[in-house]
């Protein structure tokens, strides 16, 4: 096969009609587009990959305050007798200095009228205790994200009144 003939003209070779090429500012050009491409991709991944690792905290730490609540649901009830019931409830949490998330009782308020429509709290103990407190946890994650959420729930007396035998009440 045979060379394609150039010509030269004060030491300069010019192509020949019909032959074509690629100048080093097209090459250049093609690069910067394909990283500016790639940059977009990494960007999405790592907008992604946070979003998971958010995600991942949410479900964690929610779960976490629903099972601190079902573990201070099944403790005993405990009639407000003028004791500091969130520092007796705090011993529910049991989370280590190891533990990815902290735990904390915030707030127990007291049913002030169980024959009302609509429940009212109190934050102080009423004289006659009415069988239902209104318990607030709040959890959150230890990590850079800091991922918080408190949970509210009514823990009631379940204990049965005297001369009831052999049934939950």
């Amino acid at each position: 096969m045979a060379r394609p003939r150039l010509s030269q003209t004060a030491g300069v070779v010019m192509r020949r009609r019909g032959q074509t090429g690629v100048t080093l500012l097209e090459v250049a050009l093609a690069v910067m587009l394909i990283g500016i491409a790639l940059l977009s991709v990494v960007g999405v991944l790592y907008a992604v990959m946070i979003s998971s690792a958010t995600h991942q905290d949410k479900v964690r730490v929610g779960n976490r305050a629903t099972e601190l609540a079902e573990k201070i649901d099944d403790m005993i009830y405990i009639p407000c007798d003028g004791a500091d019931l969130g520092a007796l409830y705090q011993s529910a949490t049991d989370v280590g200095s190891d533990a990815p998330y902290w735990e904390e009782i915030v707030d127990v308020r007291y049913l002030a009228d169980a024959g009302q429509a609509a429940p009212a709290w109190n934050d102080s103990c009423p004289a006659n205790d009415q069988g239902a407190q209104e318990i607030t946890v709040s959890v959150g994650s230890k990590s850079r994200r800091m991922i918080t959420t408190e949970l509210v729930f009514v823990k009631r007396d379940t204990t049965c009144p005297e001369g009831i035998v052999g049934r939950k009440c």
